[in-house]
């Protein structure tokens, strides 16, 4: 919803490399937005404006630290419930 709300706000900041000038439907907003939170970048649609870049990069840690973060809390949880202090 933020690429399609960003699009609204500042048209042409996301822009489709396979045909040029087109109108990005919604549901391109949310493959999109896989394809970056999933750090893939497959080049087809790609961020143009400033505000489309930081929006993007926020994305692209997010999808790199949070299951970093998770699985390190989840191995932590393991470690402590295996290993009881006395």
């Amino acid at each position: 919803m933020g690429y399609g709300l960003l699009e609204q706000l500042s048209p042409g900041s996301l822009r489709d490399t396979v045909q040029p000038g087109r109108t990005l439907h919604p549901s391109e907003f949310i493959f999109f937005s896989f394809v970056t939170l999933t750090t893939v970048g497959y080049g087809d649609i790609i961020p143009w404006g400033g505000h489309a870049r930081s929006i993007v990069i926020l994305e692209a840690v997010t999808g790199i630290m949070y299951p970093a973060v998770l699985i390190g809390r989840l191995i932590g949880l393991h470690i402590s419930r295996r290993n009881p202090t006395p």
